[in-house]
């Protein structure tokens, strides 16, 4: 075949602050684990009022704690898509409590996240991304300090009670196109 130039657009960068980072971990590892006092507490602190729906975002699928069911397993289905359409619809306006606390890098992150999201619905490799994003934040929220493993060794048994969560995923692994 032809030659192709190819440019990609490296327009998009923030540097995360260290509290940033770690805020951000501790959001998947507690959305995973349904940990709704420490997904409230994040929102909070970031000027987000209702933390369930901000976690639905986050996940493109419903977080429903009292379910007990593991988000990062669960497929979504159409109908689901579409009540959280409907939901998103009524619950945006009240989302944010103070959006001068909404750090800048969650923004940035939610926009480049989508576009990674939609290239891969685009080019028909579906990921279960959530459950890539929830591993890889139980390694980086406790990547700060040689002696953390020993501090978070509850965090650790309550990780392993959900099913494959400590199984690294595959890079590219089956999952229900979202």
């Amino acid at each position: 075949g032809a030659t192709q130039l190819v440019i990609l657009d490296h327009g998009m960068y923030v540097n995360c602050s260290e509290t940033f980072r770690k805020d951000y971990c501790n959001l998947w590892k507690a959305m995973v684990l349904l940990d709704t006092v420490r997904v409230e507490s994040i929102c909070r602190s970031w000027g987000i009022r209702d933390a369930n729906f901000f976690a639905s975002l986050q996940l493109l699928k419903p977080f429903s704690p009292s379910t007990n069911n593991a988000v990062h397993l669960n497929a979504t289905t159409k109908a689901e898509v579409y009540q959280m359409q409907i939901d998103a619809y009524a619950r945006v306006k009240e989302l944010l409590v103070d959006s001068q606390q909404v750090p800048s890098e969650l923004i940035m992150l939610g926009r480049n996240l989508n576009i990674v999201r939609a290239n891969n619905k685009g080019m028909r490799s579906p990921v279960n991304r959530v459950s890539i994003m929830a591993w890889h934040a139980a390694r980086g929220a406790s990547s700060s300090s040689p002696s953390c493993y020993a501090e978070h060794a509850e965090e650790r048994a309550a990780w392993c009670l959900r099913k494959d969560a400590l199984q690294p995923p595959p890079p590219y692994a089956a999952a229900t196109p979202e």
